[in-house]
């Protein structure tokens, strides 16, 4: 089994998220379990402008050019679909966008 994790504090690597991602991934690994782990304050990702081009113009594609796209694209390996039980925590507008684009996969 796979986990995917995203860190969305601005904080990184220094955050409480980071310590139970962390802790959570690391007991995952030791019991067989595949984790993949983002820092997502190491891309460079833009706040969803809430234009919708992502379902009306071109179906899962964002007009922003930023480094979301590899991230969409781990999150398709893990997960095959989409899950819209989410929580907006941090970056908030960051993970709206990954969860918008996602619903089209």
């Amino acid at each position: 089994m796979k986990f995917i994790a995203f860190n969305g504090s601005p904080a990184g690597l220094n955050s409480a998220t980071n310590r139970m991602l962390t802790a959570f991934l690391r007991d995952a690994a030791q019991v067989g379990a595949e984790p993949i782990y983002y820092q997502l304050c190491d891309y460079q990702i833009h706040h969803c402008k809430g234009c919708f081009s992502c379902w009306f113009q071109s179906l899962g594609k964002c007009v922003l050019q930023d480094d979301m796209e590899p991230l969409l694209s781990a999150l398709k390996k893990v997960c095959p679909c989409p899950s819209l039980h989410i929580h907006i925590a941090g970056g908030g507008g960051t993970w709206t966008r990954l969860q918008f684009l996602f619903m089209w996969c």
